[in-house]
């Protein structure tokens, strides 16, 4: 999948862009975990894309590898993986999905996606823009 993620342009541009994403950053205070999180709307990613003084914001366009995603409809917070997978006793889902309406209880307003290996994401493409 390409999908988009927002983040401060020094972050974009200084560490991801050039060693890759990294899970261990993660704060467990995500709604969904631990992972590091994508958007397939770049609506959502520009949430987390903070404005510059130049006026301009920065995202990132990842190739991410899903492998078989949790469907959640609930908070997983203080998580570091995501759920274990019945279909393979032992082993976990390989990343989570909050569906629009789905996730978190119902009040999702836009599909999220969240990996929790840093191997599953590439940063692909480095986007600086304006809004106007």
């Amino acid at each position: 999948y390409r999908l988009f993620h927002g983040s401060e342009r020094s972050i974009a541009r200084s560490i991801i862009a050039v060693h890759g994403f990294d899970e261990r950053c993660a704060s467990l205070t995500g709604l969904y975990g631990a992972g590091i999180y994508f958007a397939d709307r770049a609506c959502k990613s520009q949430q987390y894309a903070q404005k510059r003084e130049d006026q301009t914001f920065t995202m990132l366009i990842s190739r991410v590898a899903l492998g078989c995603a949790y469907p959640t409809t609930r908070q997983h917070v203080d998580e570091r993986r995501p759920p274990d997978n019945p279909d393979t006793p032992g082993r976990p889902f390989d990343s989570i999905f909050a569906k629009t309406g789905c996730g978190n209880g119902g009040r999702q307003t836009h599909n999220e996606y969240v990996v929790f290996a840093s191997a599953q994401a590439y940063p692909e493409y480095l986007i600086t823009y304006t809004l106007g």
